[in-house]
């Protein structure tokens, strides 16, 4: 890090103390992989793995959860039964577990990358690969990048100002419908920040 230059070079507590920071910065590294492969893995599900039976795919997986008995009088499960009485819950409870092993089966099929009777683990060949192009690519990024402080001059840019203003914006258009101080805040918003990630993207290229 630059703030070692400051100090003398031959000072051997500098040395340990740059050590340090390089094991630091290789064991914090990959730990961002988790949740970017796990969201990559939540999009391909939902953009290329989707069925018919997803409805029941949610009800099985509520059931695996929580415990089939606590959930057998639940009616969403079937919806030609109404779970009442112990014959029906327990042919309920039957049903669950047979929807859950068909369902399993057919999301193996439409969705080869995933371990079986996994939603979000990715089999071994695509976890590897997955994992390689993140690395591959924020190495690459980080070489290309002229220096620290224009990378955290675009993140805070393009995505500060969407997480402070941009979202609260639209959640209140969600949630209470328009109002002007909202909008002021969505205009507002969208274009510090547009402007910001402007001149932040011209100065690293």
């Amino acid at each position: 890090s630059d703030i070692f230059q400051v100090y003398p070079s031959d000072l051997y507590s500098i040395d340990v103390a740059k050590l340090l920071l390089c094991c630091t910065m290789l064991l914090t590294f990959p730990l961002p992989f988790f949740t970017m492969r796990e969201m990559i893995v939540l999009v391909l599900n939902d953009c290329f793995g989707q069925d018919d039976e997803s409805e029941e795919m949610r009800a099985a997986l509520l059931a695996e959860e929580f415990g089939e008995g606590d959930l057998e009088d639940t009616s969403f499960f079937d919806p030609t039964r109404s779970g009442m009485g112990g014959d029906s819950g327990g042919a309920n409870s039957s049903n669950n577990v047979h929807a859950a092993a068909r369902i399993g089966a057919r999301s193996q099929q439409t969705r080869p990358w995933l371990k079986p009777g996994e939603e979000r683990q990715l089999m071994f060949p695509y976890h590897f690969a997955l994992s390689l192009l993140v690395w591959a690519t924020t190495t690459v990024l980080a070489i290309k990048s002229p220096n620290l402080g224009d990378v955290l001059d675009l993140v805070g840019c393009a995505t500060g100002t969407f997480i402070a203003f941009i979202l609260p914006a639209l959640f209140s258009f969600k949630l209470v419908g328009y109002t002007h101080l909202a909008a002021v805040i969505f205009i507002l918003g969208g274009t510090v920040g547009s402007i910001g990630t402007y001149f932040s993207i011209m100065q690293l290229l």
